[in-house]
């Protein structure tokens, strides 16, 4: 992702095993003109499964990289029905 020439940022994706993702990386570029100070942070993801294999329960954390603190902003709980 880029955004002109005032910045932009790299984000990268890692996921899990269920091909869901568990952390969201962002880096910053560097810039010629600093309009404000920027940091690599992260959105990190815990989830809670079903006995289908399907997130019933996400928890986001965001954090500075590379060591946090890493703080609570959401959880989502969804309910699945499944027709067989």
């Amino acid at each position: 992702m880029h955004w002109c020439d005032f910045g932009g940022q790299t984000l990268k994706r890692t996921y899990n095993e269920f091909g869901d993702v568990i952390e969201e990386s962002v880096y910053p570029r560097e810039v010629q003109v600093k309009l404000f100070e920027q940091h690599d942070w992260a959105m990190r993801y815990a989830y809670r499964y079903d006995d289908r294999g399907n997130w019933i329960e996400r928890i986001t954390a965001t954090g500075r990289l590379p060591d946090g603190p890493f703080t609570d902003c959401a959880h989502q709980r969804r309910e699945l029905s499944y027709y067989d």
